[in-house]
């Protein structure tokens, strides 16, 4: 004997016990020929697609999008500070003026890109869909 979901209304050959459309186990017997009304959904109950539920793992990824440049950042910020001043302590009596400038650059650099990054119609335009 046949069985047929009785949520979408598949048929379902036998053996198989969920359906292979909506994944449920809600299975119904029915005789050869017979056919059920399938129990869908209301239109009230249905989301349209701009009402779609912003699905909850979703948020860990948008919020690691948005904080992973910043820490990136500050990874390489405070790694030039930490080289420099392990330099400046294990060397004490050598001349710092370059690693200050190298710091001094790194820094500079990052604060004039990053606004360009973030601002630029060019960048937008070709990243952005």
């Amino acid at each position: 004997m046949a069985t047929q979901c009785k949520l979408c209304g598949l048929h379902i050959p036998g053996g198989v016990r969920s359906c292979m459309m909506c994944g449920r186990k809600n299975l119904v017997a029915v005789a050869a020929g017979e056919t059920i009304t399938p129990s869908l959904p209301t239109p009230t109950e249905i989301r349209s697609p701009n009402q779609a539920k912003f699905s909850s793992w979703l948020w860990a990824v948008a919020i690691s999008l948005v904080a992973a440049p910043f820490f990136r950042v500050l990874a390489m910020v405070l790694y030039l500070i930490a080289t420099t001043a392990a330099i400046n302590s294990l060397f004490p009596d050598a001349s710092m003026t370059q690693s200050y400038i190298s710091l001094t650059r790194s820094l500079i650099w990052a604060g004039a890109i990053i606004p360009y990054l973030l601002t630029s119609g060019d960048i937008r335009n070709r990243f952005v869909n």
